[in-house]
């Protein structure tokens, strides 16, 4: 199998690990605009499969467009801007593709090119990161459980494992996909029907046991975590939303910066960015938590089924917990889509079509990505 990968930061050079893991693997082809991630992912992982190209989206991509006919599959690890541009990339090259996602403006434009997609026989799956990615699936195998669904809750957050600084807080992924949580609408399901509510909002108090110690934590609303799950679920669940685990007193910071305006005025929120980048720890260990809970009644009584995993830093691979959940994640959906396991074409929801048991499966018994269900 050959597979293009674009970007080569954190999320891309876990995914061509991932990627590479497999003896199927004959090419990976990596596109990155920075020479210098470029060299740092071929140094590390150090296997002649990796072929790596220089190109800034989407122009200079051009001069490497006739590669992209050879892969069975492609996945974008990039920020979510360019995902539009891969999306017609990948219909033009009838490559299938999935993406890391995480805004639902380009995620809906995305499915404006279902049709497209159909028409040359590929499969595009946006959002299939950690969240929206791996909670999705979870979420469908939880409503599986159940004959009628009333709630269904998604808490999820990437933390260092020691809390840093006035924002405990340390960054685990883009300063830009960060602050993209904190600002665009949240789309939740209430009472069965779709509604948008702020983020930053709603904020609550969560508890994990960390090696044996229960440590409690706070989530709020953010968005971009429920996906395409409000538009497929609406009428089946009565309540769906998404929730952002962090240290407590984190959520205030942004609260105020929220409220201000500041967030929604593009320079200043450039120059937070900016600041954040500099001042934020980066490396540090780093966790998981997830916890993605349905409630109903299953056999006419109540019933409550629970998904739950704390993944940490590996320090055999030196990979980071979130580029184990999230890039692992998204690299088994990319072999999904190079193998033909996943038979649906167009542009799909992942909830609705990927095979989320195999998808677990997977992570655990290649990566011991551990998720534990309970039902009560």
């Amino acid at each position: 199998m050959k597979y293009a990968v674009f970007g080569a930061g954190l999320m891309g050079s876990a995914a061509v690990f991932s990627l590479l893991k497999e003896e199927s693997t004959e090419k990976v082809f990596v596109f990155d605009v920075s020479r210098r991630a470029l060299n740092k992912l071929s140094n590390r992982l150090s296997d002649s499969r990796i072929i790596c190209c220089g190109s800034e989206l989407p122009f200079a991509l051009q001069a490497h467009k006739d590669l992209l006919y050879e892969c069975d599959a492609m996945l974008s690890t990039v920020p979510y801007s360019n995902n539009l541009y891969l999306a017609n990339l990948a219909i033009e090259t009838k490559t299938s593709m999935n993406d890391l996602g995480g805004n639902n403006t380009v995620v809906q434009e995305q499915f404006k090119l279902s049709k497209l997609a159909e028409d040359v026989g590929i499969t595009v799956v946006p959002d299939t990161g950690l969240t929206p990615g791996l909670s999705s699936l979870l979420t469908a195998l939880a409503i599986k459980n159940l004959d009628e669904v009333e709630n269904v809750n998604i808490r999820v957050g990437g933390l260092p494992q020691e809390p840093k600084g006035v924002l405990n807080y340390a960054l685990v992924f883009s300063v830009n996909g960060l602050i993209n949580e904190y600002v665009e609408p949240v789309e939740v399901l209430r009472n069965g029907k779709k509604k948008v509510v702020e983020p930053l909002t709603e904020l609550e108090e969560i508890s994990f046991y960390l090696n044996g110690e229960k440590k409690s934590f706070e989530a709020f609303m953010t968005s971009g975590g429920t996906s395409t799950m409000p538009r497929t679920l609406e009428g089946k669940v009565q309540n769906l939303d998404c929730k952002t685990i962090r240290y407590k007193g984190h959520c205030k910071y942004f609260k105020a910066l929220y409220d201000l305006g500041l967030l929604s005025k593009p320079k200043v929120r450039l120059e937070i960015e900016k600041h954040l980048e500099d001042i934020l720890p980066k490396g540090e260990k780093d966790m998981i938590l997830m916890r993605v809970t349905a409630e109903g009644y299953r056999n006419g009584k109540k019933a409550a089924v629970s998904y739950e995993m704390v993944d940490f830093y590996d320090e055999k691979s030196g990979f980071s917990a979130m580029q184990r959940t999230t890039a692992f994640t998204a690299a088994e959906i990319t072999k999904m889509l190079a193998f033909g396991e996943i038979g649906e074409k167009g542009v799909i929801e992942q909830e609705l079509y990927v095979p989320a048991d195999l998808v677990l499966e997977r992570l655990r018994r290649k990566y011991d990505i551990k998720i534990y269900v309970r039902i009560s």
